[in-house]
């Protein structure tokens, strides 16, 4: 019979528990992303610029899919865009699938376009532009923006919007 101090026994006894534990830790995603159901919820983010001009972003991540929309409100603004969210080394890139109904213009872009990246900074987000662009400001850096957690209240498809069209 084999014979163990109480300090190795103790040290036998501590792996074996590690081991285990270790056994049963889910995985960490491949490449350490987060899962992307962590991005889903609404991120806004608000600029102004003199006299008294505010533009208003919204982004709302549904669900695990990807599936986002896009809503910029401000002065003879209203943009509504439909997209696909995807990860891409630790931050959320938003890309154009198509146009709600009540957006205004409907031109600018084209299918597949990186509209803009999410990027999370300390305890808020950074927008970083893309195809889409300050409306305020040319050549303007997104700020930070904020997140509801778990709510894709703040630019979710509104009845009229219908089908995205293209």
């Amino acid at each position: 019979m084999i014979q163990f101090s109480r300090q190795a026994l103790g040290r036998l006894v501590c792996l074996a528990f590690s081991i285990f534990v270790l056994g049963l830790a889910p995985a960490a995603p491949q490449g350490g992303e987060a899962p992307m159901s962590a991005w889903i919820g609404a991120y806004t983010f608000s600029e102004s610029a003199p006299p008294d001009l505010i533009m208003n972003y919204a982004v709302s991540v549904c669900d695990g899919a990807g599936d986002a929309y896009v809503a910029v409100d401000g002065h003879m603004t209203e943009i509504r865009l439909k997209a696909k969210a995807r990860q891409k080394n630790g931050k959320l890139e938003l890309l154009f699938e198509g146009y709600g109904g009540d957006d205004l213009l409907k031109k600018g872009y084209d299918a597949g376009d990186l509209l803009l990246t999410i990027a999370q900074q300390g305890q808020g987000y950074r927008f970083v532009w893309g195809a889409l662009k300050s409306q305020l400001n040319e050549g303007a850096r997104a700020g930070t923006a904020t997140k509801a957690k778990g709510d894709c209240s703040a630019a979710a498809a509104p009845v009229k919007w219908g089908s995205a069209a293209h």
